[in-house]
């Protein structure tokens, strides 16, 4: 999807090419005027100049960049030597000790804040209420990471009790859940269907 709007913007006379796991089409295009895109993950496991070399690239953009605190970015970052790094996200304030600004020598193009995003209808407008997690007698908010307690009965009752109660728009409810894992999506999913709910368990692996 990226390639795509970057190919609106540069032309379709620029060469594309990808280095993924499944897709390694960049490694034809270590000369000339080219777009490189990969992730992260795989990046990192091909600091090499047999792969590329530090200096390869003009400009390297990071999406999502309040993540490049993690060593992985670091990594990736110490090893390239672009003219120009430029990094995009729009969640810049971490709550961690890491300054993404110092990363760019706080060096800042464009600071387009959520009101102001809004004001220019660049966003669609929202109401936004944040609930706390389910707790029980026996659980803690920590205990969430055992799979059993993160999709259990009561945790799906409560999630349907706070749509109710904030209500919703329309004649029924319509949105999207983020899940931490395929498993989770799936088993919420099944349970959320069968409380008379209409939902769907997507995940990279569909087509």
């Amino acid at each position: 999807k990226s390639c795509d709007s970057y190919k609106r913007v540069l032309g379709r006379d620029m060469r594309y090419g990808f280095l993924i796991s499944q897709d390694e089409s960049a490694l034809q295009l270590r000369s000339g005027k080219a777009v490189v895109f990969s992730t992260m993950q795989t990046m990192v496991k091909n600091l090499s100049p047999s792969v590329f070399a530090a200096n390869s690239f003009d400009v390297i953009v990071i999406d999502e960049v309040h993540r490049a605190g993690a060593q992985s970015y670091k990594q990736i970052m110490s090893y390239y030597k672009p003219r120009l790094w430029l990094g995009m996200t729009a969640t810049p304030d971490r709550p961690d000790d890491e300054n993404i600004y110092a990363m760019f020598n706080h060096q800042i193009l464009l600071d387009l804040r959520l009101q102001q995003a809004l004001e220019q209808n660049l966003l669609c407008p929202f109401h936004y209420f944040g609930i706390t997690e389910f707790v029980d007698d026996n659980l803690k908010p920590g205990d969430l990471a055992d799979f059993s307690k993160l999709t259990s009965d009561a945790r799906v009752r409560h999630i349907l009790r706070q749509v109710k109660l904030f209500g919703y728009s329309g004649t029924r409810v319509k949105g999207l859940m983020f899940c931490s894992t395929n498993k989770e999506a799936q088993e919420l999913s099944r349970k959320f269907n069968a409380a008379g709910l209409r939902t769907l368990a997507l995940s990279g692996e569909d087509p």
